[in-house]
C-alpha cells in the first residue's frame, strides 16, 4: 500500500507545473518530469547549479543569484525571468533546509499586456491629436471668423460684423458634430448617414443603400458612422471623383460596408497610403479593433473601392 501510495504521489508531482529544489548554492536537488522537459534536460543535471545549465542571460542569473540570497529562508512570489522567447513567472518556498523553485509559463500573458500597453499608447496618440485637430480648427476657423467680426463691428459694419457671427456659430457646430454627431442618437444611423452625404458630399452624384437592421446597437452604430465619416471626408479631400457609391448590408452575422468612387485613385502596391493624411490608417484601426476585416482596391485614375467585413453582433 506504501509503495502505490508512493508511486500516486510521485505521479501528481510529475504532472504539476515544472519545478525543482535547491541547495542554498543554488544547486539541483530534485526536479520533476515537468522540469526536465520543459528545459529539455536530464537527471545527471542534478547535483549543478542551475544557472549553469539555464539558457539565461547574464545579468538576469545576477538578479536570480540576489534574489535567492535574500528569499529563500523567507520565501517570494511573482517573480520572472525569461528563456529565449518564453516567460517564467517563479515562486521561491522555504522547504526543510532547501528551497522549493516553481515555475510557470506566462509568455501568453506577457503578450498579452504588451498588446494591451500598445493599444493604450495609441489611444493616447489618437487622444493627443484630436485634441490638436480640434484647437487647430478653432483656432483656423471659429477664432479668426470671431477676429473679424470684431474688427467689423468696430469699425462700424454691424451688419457683416453679424454674418460673421453667424459664420461662426455654424463653424463651431460644424466642430462639435465631427466630435460627436448628436443628430446619430436624434435620428438613427442611416438618416443621419443620409444628412452627412448631404452634407460632405452635396457636389457628388451620391448612390447610398442600406439593408441593415434597426436593432444595432448604439456603439456599433457610432462605429459605422465614424467609417462612413471617414471614407467621405478622405473623397473630398483626395479622390477628385463624380461619382461615389455607399452601401451597407448585414449578410447572417456578418456587416459588409462599401465606400467606391471614381477619382483619381492610386498605386495600391503604395503601403506609405496609410500614413500620408489620408485617413485610412484610423479607418484600418477602427476595424481591427472589432475583430473586422478591412480592404482597399486602387489603381491610378481607375478609383478608390473600400471594403469592410465586421462581426455584426459586439463581444462582450
Amino acid at each position: 500500500m506504501l509503495g502505490n501510495a508512493e508511486n500516486y504521489i510521485s505521479k501528481i508531482i510529475s504532472n504539476l507545473s515544472p519545478l525543482c529544489s535547491l541547495d542554498k548554492d543554488l544547486k539541483l536537488r530534485f526536479a520533476n518530469s515537468s522540469f526536465y522537459q520543459e528545459f529539455n534536460i536530464h537527471p545527471e543535471s542534478v547535483g549543478k547549479p542551475i544557472l549553469s545549465f539555464l539558457p539565461i542571460k547574464t545579468d538576469t542569473k545576477n538578479q536570480i543569484e540576489l534574489i535567492f540570497g535574500k528569499y529563500r529562508n523567507s520565501g517570494i512570489q511573482n517573480q520572472e525571468f525569461s528563456v529565449g522567447k518564453k516567460t517564467y513567472g517563479y515562486s521561491l518556498i522555504p522547504a526543510e533546509g532547501e528551497t522549493i523553485l516553481i515555475l510557470r509559463d506566462i509568455s501568453d500573458k506577457k503578450i498579452l499586456e504588451k498588446k494591451i500597453q500598445t493599444l493604450h499608447r495609441r489611444l493616447l496618440n489618437i487622444q493627443d491629436k484630436e485634441r490638436e485637430s480640434i484647437a487647430q480648427d478653432l483656432h483656423d476657423s471659429v477664432g479668426q471668423t470671431i477676429l473679424a467680426a470684431k474688427l467689423h463691428i468696430e469699425s462700424g459694419s454691424q451688419e457683416k460684423g453679424l454674418e460673421l457671427i453667424d459664420l461662426a456659430s455654424q463653424e463651431l457646430r460644424e466642430i462639435y458634430s465631427s466630435i460627436y454627431p448628436s443628430h446619430l442618437k436624434e435620428l438613427g444611423l442611416i438618416p443621419a448617414i443620409k444628412n452627412l452625404i448631404k452634407h460632405f458630399l452635396n457636389s457628388f452624384q451620391v448612390s447610398f443603400q442600406s439593408k441593415l437592421p434597426e436593432n444595432l446597437s448604439h456603439s456599433l452604430g457610432l462605429i459605422i458612422y465614424r467609417l462612413i465619416q471617414e471614407g467621405t471626408t478622405n473623397i473630398v479631400k483626395h479622390s477628385q471623383a463624380h461619382n461615389v457609391f455607399i452601401s451597407l448590408e448585414q449578410i447572417n452575422d456578418i456587416i459588409e460596408i462599401k465606400i467606391e468612387d471614381d477619382g483619381l485613385g492610386f498605386d495600391n502596391n503604395e503601403v506609405h497610403i496609410f500614413s500620408s493624411g489620408f485617413g485610412l490608417e484610423n479607418m484600418k484601426r477602427r476595424v481591427e479593433d472589432l475583430e473586422g476585416e478591412f480592404q482597399i482596391e486602387s489603381h491610378l485614375h481607375q478609383g478608390t473601392k473600400i471594403l469592410i467585413t465586421l462581426p455584426g453582433k459586439e463581444k462582450k
